[in-house]
């Protein structure tokens, strides 16, 4: 399944792609900012896909311009509650410096809060990454309690104060890069997503400038 927005297309990762993700997931200049710092092995790299391979998981292979510069996901999600956990890392230094991480997670984000129907999602910084910190607090995401001492700080971003903060730089995205957002997914493979987006209301999707299509009989590979 891929969703297309904001110039960026989040494809649902594959089993093809898990090495492709643990050869830049093993690099120091990335796995210095996780709270994971083992070695990823070829064995513990397909544990994790038979792990994260459902409805509760969406990680996503982030393309621009048909490159793969990235991983984003929105995790151990509790529909009942609607919550989850986030994550992105970027390893394609020529996004880097772009705008690029940006669209990746306000795509993410509108997925997340528009799509899946989440209230809040959480988020793991490292204390010392203070761009990471200054970009996710624009976005909305608040420091929960007894987090100053903590290595690995949690952040809260709930529905409403993501597109209070993030309104702005939403429309200037959109003008940038479009504003049209694409779902496209085959139903016999995600059954469950397909009774999600039925769910959607008029009335939401009017709320934001979101074009919302279903390719209910072509499978994406």
């Amino acid at each position: 399944m891929q969703w297309q927005q904001y110039g960026i297309t989040l494809q649902k990762i594959r089993y093809t792609d898990i090495e492709m993700v643990r050869r830049w997931r093993n690099k120091p200049d990335i796995k210095r900012y996780m709270e994971f710092q083992t070695h990823i092995t070829p064995a513990m790299q397909a544990k994790w896909f038979d792990k994260i391979d459902n409805h509760n998981n969406y990680f996503f292979i982030i393309l621009h311009k048909k490159e793969a510069v990235g991983l984003i996901s929105t995790f151990n999600i509790n529909y009942k509650e609607g919550t989850a956990n986030a994550g992105i890392f970027v390893w394609a230094k020529s996004a880097l410096a772009t705008q690029v991480p940006v669209w990746a997670v306000l795509a993410m984000l509108d997925f997340d809060f528009y799509v899946l129907g989440l209230k809040k999602t959480y988020i793991k910084v490292l204390s010392t990454n203070r761009r990471a910190i200054i970009y996710n607090k624009n976005l909305g995401y608040e420091l929960l309690a007894h987090q100053e001492k903590q290595d690995f700080q949690h952040y809260v971003l709930h529905k409403t104060n993501y597109f209070n903060k993030a309104d702005k730089l939403r429309k200037v995205s959109a003008k940038l890069q479009g504003s049209g957002a694409l779902l496209s997914f085959q139903v016999a493979q995600h059954p469950k997503l397909q009774a999600l987006v039925q769910l959607i209301s008029p009335k939401v999707l009017a709320q934001v400038p979101i074009a919302l299509q279903l390719r209910n009989s072509l499978a994406i590979t």
